[in-house]
């Protein structure tokens, strides 16, 4: 994850971290922490788009909305996409807190997984993930 140049941010200033995909989600999880570690300041970020009431599983809540970018990359850390842009709220970070994708990854990205299999197929191209699949 960073913070886009264009509205204030800096794209050398990267913060790698797990997220879940969630298909029921369609803005990304950003914790308050994850701001600090990103040098994001308030004052002078223009990617901040306002409040936003979201519905959660524990109710509607308050959140600040706010652009970020994101990547995906493979485990030996080579980049698996291009940066996209998300949609962000922010969430005060504590310990049973879950980072939940956006719909700016599965708008990026084709998804797949396979009958008996449990490893999630992940491909910037259609084709990509047919040839990831195991034959059955």
């Amino acid at each position: 994850m960073r913070l886009p140049s264009g509205v204030g941010g800096n794209d050398n200033v990267v913060l790698p971290m797990g997220i879940l995909n969630d298909t029921g989600s369609n803005l990304q999880t950003v914790f308050d922490i994850d701001l600090v570690l990103l040098g994001y300041n308030p004052q002078t970020y223009q990617g901040n788009m306002g409040q936003l009431y979201i519905q959660t599983a524990v109710g509607v809540v308050a959140r600040q909305c706010i652009l970020v970018e994101m990547q995906l990359r493979n485990l030996d850390g080579t980049p698996a996409s291009d940066w996209f842009v998300e949609n962000g709220v922010i969430t005060p970070f504590g310990p049973t807190q879950t980072r939940l994708s956006g719909s700016g990854l599965r708008s990026s990205l084709y998804f797949a997984t396979a009958p008996g299999n449990q490893i999630l197929y992940v491909a910037q191209k259609k084709n990509g993930i047919v040839t990831q699949l195991p034959a059955v």
